[in-house]
């Protein structure tokens, strides 16, 4: 029998994660989250998905436990070659070397403090409530097996630390009552992503920016350490009274783009470090944002009313220089602005410090050439009314779309249709010190323009839509990519050379060839993987890439709680349980094989049982009520929620009450009533009272008169007549 030994071990970890989090690559081919650049099959990458589903949960209200317990880090094991010792064993217990050799191991292959890092990178909503200076522990268990000589974890649990502003009772806990609040905001954020949902992407990138700056100001006042002046819920909370410092506003930014659905490929990433010259300047945190390759810097807290880049100048702007990789400099009017990225940046989601794309600016007071660069008119698309500079030395900004062909000024409702023609008029202002003259030129994405006027100080431009200013149109390509001159472009002009490459095949499967689906292109070749090119029609093209099925045999041990995965919902006895599924998503369905996952229900109150339920008893006038009770036996006792039964209260009986006293030779009666309700109980008649009888009189005869025989004589007659029940009178003198 295999010789098991258990060793308990609880190791604190804590990340001591600075500010706020940073940014994604801004390489030829950025992707979406800094989650993205760790290895796919990696446990490092495992653990991120599996806390990325569980921080939704605690932010969602789902559940107020801050304590995860990872599936992803079950059974990881190491044997002596593995850990790189001669053995794991001194004596029948865990010799300092291998002890030593397993610290070095588990931190290089779960390293928490680089997933968390990324986490709150890539999840600012999901992680408002979480307080990096605090950070995350990381407890664990070691199963020992001295036969086989290995070493497994097992109970792998990492805490996150909640900010004082959302802590619960316990440790590693949030209160319930604070979250429900943050979720409200979160609905508010939602909301400005619906309302600006049919604007194009740039449209959608300057709503969203100039909506931040509507909602809240730069907070002065901010507490020391991590407060809600860092999150998004001060933005969203539809409190005028709440702001936020810079981290807040580029947060708040991420999370509007984070809930978008972009055309093209948008990514906005929040980094950190330090900044000169402006609003906050110190510890800052900003954005970068990626257009469909070409990365822009936006500072938003340096956009707001009253700061040097106020009314977006430096939203999706270019800095103009670079002394090295880390730090970039722009330069608006008279005022020179530095971001250095923190080193923690660095390889975070690429080689070496994120980068952004730089300007080439004259410092000619006379501006020879300016350019402006909007989104092109694509077929079926609203027109933009952003205007794009990368020059501080002027700004410019879309006064009006005109449409040749229906001869009216286009509104953000309209659409660009195929073969019509169009004008855009742009205003060019100069900053203050720089000018335009007489031979002044101006470009409009990258076409220049003969046609100006208006005076040096400020131009208007109209640009007309000529051969060279062609409509563009989408190429949708799935399981590869698109390129036009070595660019990944996800649309092209009519007439420009596309090249596709398919993505790499995933494991056990190899690419079959390429289908044209809409677009009716010809290929260069149908069967080949990349170098395959075909010319760009005046239609959208979409090109399907078809690959072998991947050999796969069906292992069920994931244990994802999604909610396709259910077989029993929870109840107030018993938690969900789901079936146990595979990596790739298929699950087992076996009802002899689940697991249980997340909380229990709430009571639901509506049964009607009467036993032990009684709220008040019944009387002569009132049912007895009862509280309603829980399927589990659970009792609500609200006195505002009770059902009544169907018995009444006895009556209570009093004494007899006399309603006619009997006479001679009349009977009476009498009733008895319920002392509560009066109601007659019983009844009964008094018997008749005897009738009169006479009494003859005795003959007396004649009183004397006079004397003292008389007096004898009336007394005589009195004691006669006094008990036969007659009446005297006194005679009046």
């Amino acid at each position: 029998m295999k010789k098991l030994l258990t060793v308990i071990c609880a190791v604190l970890c804590t990340v001591m994660i600075l500010s706020m989090m940073p940014i994604a690559s801004v390489s030829a081919a950025p992707a979406a989250s800094a989650g993205d650049y760790l290895a796919q099959d990696s446990i490092e990458r495992k653990v991120y998905d599996e806390l990325k589903i569980k921080l939704a949960e605690i932010s969602g209200g789902k559940t107020t436990s801050t304590a995860i317990t990872l599936q992803a880090a079950e059974g990881i094991s190491w044997n002596a070659t593995q850990l790189g010792v001669p053995s794991l064993f001194t004596d029948g217990s865990i010799s300092e070397t291998a002890k030593a050799a397993l610290s070095t191991a588990i931190k290089n292959e779960l390293n928490i403090s680089r997933v968390a890092y990324r986490l709150q990178a890539d999840c600012p909503y999901e992680t408002y409530w979480y307080d990096p200076l605090k950070g995350v522990s990381t407890s664990y268990s070691v199963n020992v097996d001295m036969i086989n000589e290995s070493i497994s974890l097992t109970n792998v649990t990492v805490s996150f630390s909640p900010m004082a502003d959302y802590a619960g009772s316990a440790e590693y806990t949030v209160d319930s009552s604070k979250i429900a609040t943050a979720i409200r905001a979160i609905d508010n954020a939602k909301a400005i992503v619906a309302q600006n949902a049919a604007l194009n992407d740039r449209d959608k990138l300057e709503a969203y920016y100039t909506k931040i700056c509507e909602l809240v100001s730069y907070d002065t006042k901010a507490p020391a350490g991590f407060s809600k002046s860092l999150q998004v819920i001060n933005v969203f909370d539809g409190d005028p009274t709440t702001n936020v410092v810079c981290e807040g506003y580029a947060k708040a930014f991420q999370l509007l783009c984070n809930l978008s659905t972009f055309s093209g490929k948008v990514f906005c990433y929040t980094v950190n470090g330090t900044m000169d010259g402006g609003q906050g300047a110190g510890a800052h945190t900003w954005n970068i944002v990626t257009i469909n390759g070409k990365a822009y810097l936006t500072d938003l807290t340096n956009c707001d009313e009253g700061t040097v880049g106020q009314n977006g100048v430096l939203a999706l702007a270019s800095p103009t220089a670079s002394p090295n990789d880390r730090t970039y400099s722009i330069t608006v009017g008279n005022v020179t602005l530095t971001y250095t990225f923190d080193e923690l940046q660095e390889d975070l989601f690429c080689d070496g410090y994120p980068k952004v794309d730089l300007a080439n600016v004259s410092n000619d007071p006379v501006i020879a050439l300016a350019e402006v660069y909007i989104a092109s008119p694509i077929a079926g698309g609203s027109p933009s009314f952003i205007a794009n500079t990368a020059d501080y030395r002027y700004t410019a900004k879309i006064v009006s779309w005109y449409d040749v062909t229906a001869q009216k000024a286009m509104t953000k409702d309209d659409v660009f249709v195929e073969d019509y023609k169009y004008e855009a008029t742009v205003e060019f202002i100069p900053a203050e010190g720089f000018s335009f003259n007489e031979t002044s030129k101006f470009r409009f994405n990258d076409v220049e323009a003969s046609v100006a006027d208006g005076t040096p100080a400020r131009r208007k431009v109209t640009f007309k839509a000529t051969a060279e200013v062609k409509l563009m149109y989408d190429i949708n390509v799935t399981g590869g990519k698109a390129y036009v001159d070595g660019k990944e472009v996800t649309w092209a002009l009519p007439g420009d050379h596309v090249y596709i490459v398919a993505d790499t095949p995933a494991e056990g499967s190899r690419f079959l060839k390429w289908v044209v689906t809409e677009g009716g292109v010809t290929l260069s070749n149908a069967f080949a993987a990349s170098d395959v090119f075909f010319s760009m029609p005046e239609k959208t093209v979409k090109v399907e890439a078809q690959f072998t099925k991947p050999t796969h045999t069906h292992k069920y041990d994931q244990t994802k709680s999604d909610a396709k995965y259910l077989a029993t919902a929870a109840t107030c006895t018993a938690k969900a349980t789901y079936y146990y599924s595979c990596e790739c998503g298929e699950s087992e369905k076996s009802a002899t094989h689940t697991f249980e996952a997340g909380e229990l229900a709430a009571h639901v109150f509506d049964k009607q049982v009467y036993e032990g339920c009684l709220a008040t008893e019944a009387t002569c006038t009132a049912a007895a009520t009862y509280y309603y009770s829980c399927v589990c036996g659970e009792i609500e006792k609200n006195p505002d929620h009770t059902f009544p039964s169907d018995e009444m209260g006895a009556h209570v009986e009093g004494d007899w009450i006399i309603d006619k006293e009997a006479a001679p030779g009349v009977e009476g009666s009498k009733h008895t009533e319920c002392t509560v309700c009066k109601t007659t109980l019983n009844t009964e008649t008094i018997p008749a009272l005897p009738a009169e009888t006479t009494t003859p009189a005795e003959t007396t005869p004649p009183p004397a008169t006079g004397g003292c025989g008389s007096a004898i004589a009336l007394t005589s007659l009195l004691a006669i007549l006094i008990p036969a029940g007659i009446a005297v009178a006194k005679k009046k003198d």
